[in-house]
């Protein structure tokens, strides 16, 4: 009897719980949250990913050859070096 009457106080706690949090859940988010004005992504081959690109809907791909990075990524960020 006693095991009963804990688990309806459980039970009430987690609906009270319930239903204070559906409001913050229920919130939109602003409109500037649901566009991408661009994207940019660094890849090696362009002509592997490009039509897998074209084929999830993106336009305008540009390709930029010649480019270098002066420093790897991992220095920049602070992180020791790795070798491949």
């Amino acid at each position: 009897m006693m095991f009963e009457e804990e688990i309806r106080v459980l039970l009430s706690r987690c609906l009270v719980a319930g239903i204070l949090l559906v409001p913050p859940c229920a919130a939109q988010l602003p409109d500037y949250y649901k566009t991408v004005n661009r994207v940019t992504w660094v890849v090696e081959n362009i002509d592997r990913v490009g039509p897998a690109w074209e084929a999830m809907g993106l336009s305008e791909i540009r390709e930029y050859s010649g480019l270098s990075v002066a420093e790897p990524a991992e220095h920049l960020c602070g992180l020791p070096e790795q070798t491949l």
